[in-house]
């Protein structure tokens, strides 16, 4: 039995990004929330406006609660400035859908 495999569309991947993702969700534990990161997340946002829905997951672990919260106000453009710098802080985690 032989396989064949046909190619029905090729993207490129900022394009899959813009087609692709909703939103994004940011994960934050309660007890690493300060001023430094609410200012380095605000200036993310305004740096990267965008239409994408913008989520946020606040975590208080030793209480076992969970919070999500959703910007009215602010969409963010998922762009590689965005990706990286959720990649390299420390503590952050998130997910795009």
């Amino acid at each position: 039995e032989e396989f064949e495999t046909n190619v029905t569309s090729i993207q490129l991947l900022s394009e899959a990004r813009e087609n692709n993702f909703n939103k994004i969700t940011i994960n934050l534990n309660l007890k690493e929330i300060d001023q430094m990161l609410i200012q380095d997340l605000g200036k993310l946002v305004d740096e990267n406006t965008g239409n994408k829905l913008l989520y946020f997951t606040v975590t208080n672990p030793e209480e076992n609660h969970q919070v999500q919260l959703f910007s009215r106000r602010f969409r963010i453009d998922i762009n590689d400035k965005v990706l990286h710098f959720l990649t390299h802080t420390a503590d952050l985690q998130f997910k795009v859908n």
